[in-house]
């Protein structure tokens, strides 16, 4: 099964989350980071970003703002990804044992990864230890196993999985192991001296099972 798990991340899962109505959503969610990045009054921070669990590189387009270097990490030997002057690169990381000193970014940029993470409390932490004082965490939370994101993966995901020939349960239930409840008291408590702002998506101030994600924007503040 872990070859099957392999195999679909390195084949087909580009396809699946950036094709069709799948993909729609993904480029709005995306879009919605920043929006809500840029409303924390942040486009001055054009440092050093971090992307943890960058897969493919989905989220570099939408990005605001300037920086002096993004550099994209996942677990996995995803594709490799520069521009000119080396500003942006990609490194295979464990996004939960970062190798870089406190203080190291002005953002840390993370798309619905939490949701795969057996550690989700380490990683929180270590996000927060390698941002700077006033520096951004971006956090996209999926909101697993909402009624609404269960009803549609099973009329949108469930058929492309077939489609690639893998069996959708198997995959995604040993995927999608880390659940909203815990997610959002883990959240509270790491970035409880913080500012928040957070908002759910497709329908602000419903109850989490009738929305399919809620994106974090934290601003650090270690004083």
């Amino acid at each position: 099964m872990e070859d099957s798990r392999e195999a679909f991340f390195k084949n087909c899962y580009m396809e699946v989350v950036n094709k069709g109505c799948i993909g729609l959503v993904s480029g709005i969610l995306h879009k919605k980071i920043e929006k809500m990045f840029r409303k924390m009054g942040s486009l001055s921070l054009s440092g050093k970003i971090i992307e943890v669990g960058a897969g493919q590189g989905q989220h570099f387009q939408y990005v605001a703002g300037g920086f002096d270097q993004y550099l994209e990490t996942d677990i996995r030997n995803t594709q490799s990804h520069s521009i000119p002057g080396g500003k942006r690169r990609f490194v295979i990381a464990d996004c939960t044992d970062l190798k870089f000193p406190d203080d190291s970014f002005d953002r840390v940029i993370a798309t619905c990864l939490l949701v795969h993470l057996t550690d989700p409390e380490k990683a929180l932490k270590e996000w927060r230890r390698v941002t700077i004082d006033q520096g951004v965490v971006s956090i996209w939370v999926a909101l697993e196993p909402s009624i609404l994101l269960r009803v549609l993966q099973k009329l949108t995901t469930k058929r492309k999985y077939s489609k690639f020939g893998f069996k959708y349960e198997s995959i995604h239930y040993r995927e999608h192991i880390s659940h909203y409840p815990r997610m959002r008291m883990l959240l509270q408590e790491v970035f409880g001296k913080d500012f928040v702002t957070k908002q759910r998506f497709p329908f602000r101030g419903l109850w989490w099972h009738l929305n399919l994600v809620e994106i974090w924007s934290i601003r650090v503040s270690k004083k």
